[in-house]
């Protein structure tokens, strides 16, 4: 499992040491950002890439530091309580995200959007209810 040189860890490194050089190429980078689908060279594949498997070294990349700290805040803790039923299985994705590009596709967001239908005020959502014999769900 920590094995470098087992392939998929040595692609992971790969990208996380030329995220590395561009940093220490354009320290900026890391207040600023270089935009959202911005690409460069990455030992881990050999060649320019806009996404790679380290994807919170991505969402620096693309944001910058402050960008990151602000998504994740907005993704990680949409809720007044805190509730472990909801926040420990995030977070176990969250980890699994980080050596995976599972944030920025549509199985990443459609996670953050069931995490945060779950831990929205219960107030704010109507429940299915029964008109006409149709259900339906409003907002």
């Amino acid at each position: 499992m920590f094995d470098t040189k087992e392939e998929s860890n040595s692609v992971k490194i790969g990208h996380i040491e030329s995220f590395n050089e561009l940093v220490n190429e354009q320290p900026s980078i890391l207040l600023f950002g270089q935009g959202t689908g911005s690409s460069y060279y990455s030992k881990g594949f050999n060649r320019v890439v806009w996404q790679t498997e380290a994807t919170f070294f991505d969402i620096l990349r693309y944001w910058g530091i402050f960008g990151c700290i602000l998504f994740i805040f907005i993704i990680a803790l949409p809720q007044k309580k805190i509730s472990l039923k909801y926040i420990i299985p995030f977070l176990f994705y969250y980890i699994n995200a980080f050596t995976n590009p599972l944030i920025f596709n549509s199985t990443g967001m459609l996670v953050i959007a069931v995490y945060i239908l779950l831990v929205s005020d219960k107030s704010s959502v109507k429940y299915i209810e029964k008109s006409n014999n149709k259900k339906s769900i409003t907002l």
